[in-house]
């Protein structure tokens, strides 16, 4: 498939005035989220880079958010919040409606993210940059979606951080669709054989997935 904009993803980590010890962290932490982005079929934009630079930290941040334009998802990290570069980046996403895939205490991205799209992979073959940030009302889309919400909903993810991954909501419309994600799960399960086959597929491969961990 040719890469998009629609499948570029940024990850707004901080990468300016660290220290030593706070470099190879948050160098690790960018790393290990663009080779799961890149896994999950999204065309990675990392600045962890530009830590190493030097020059004006006005034309390094200039860089920075062009980078981030030219994105329509973003990684931001809660703990990294506090930070100039890292509040803007999350203010930008939000006025561009760009979706938001957040790591935070909960280890989102990794323990409930990952699992999930690679089991929606597994029973209707869609990647997730074929029914996250995009229109399509397609119906195996649509079911992408619904068990995603579902699944992730049961893995402890909130329902605004599942509006803005599938569509780059603000708070409040992130948080309902989020939830009217999940109630649709239940539906098809009421009404669609095809949806019924392939919940029982996912829940398959999460459960030999989680035994796998343990």
């Amino acid at each position: 498939m040719e890469k998009t904009r629609n499948t570029r993803i940024f990850i707004a980590g901080h990468v300016f005035g660290l220290t030593d010890p706070e470099r190879a962290e948050i160098r690790q932490k960018m790393t290990d989220a663009y080779e799961l982005f890149g896994e999950l079929g999204f065309d990675v934009v990392n600045p962890v880079d530009m830590m190493d630079e030097k020059g004006d930290r006005n034309d390094l941040l200039c860089r920075y958010y062009r980078a981030l334009m030219d994105c329509s998802s973003v990684v931001l990290y809660d703990d990294h919040a506090i930070y100039e570069e890292c509040q803007t980046a999350g203010a930008m996403a939000l006025i561009r409606g760009m979706c938001i895939w957040r790591e935070n205490e909960n280890l989102i991205l990794h323990d409930i993210v990952r699992p999930v799209i690679l089991g929606i992979m597994h029973a209707i073959g869609l990647m997730v940059t074929d029914y996250a940030g995009v229109k399509s009302r397609a119906e195996n889309v649509i079911m992408a979606r619904a068990l995603f919400a579902h699944y992730c909903r049961e893995r402890g993810m909130q329902n605004r951080d599942i509006g803005n991954c599938l569509h780059g909501c603000n708070y409040g419309s992130a948080k309902t669709i989020g939830s009217k994600l999940n109630e649709q799960y239940y539906t098809f399960i009421k009404v669609s054989k095809d949806f019924g086959d392939y919940n029982d597929i996912m829940a398959d491969y999460l459960k030999e997935y989680d035994k796998r961990k343990r």
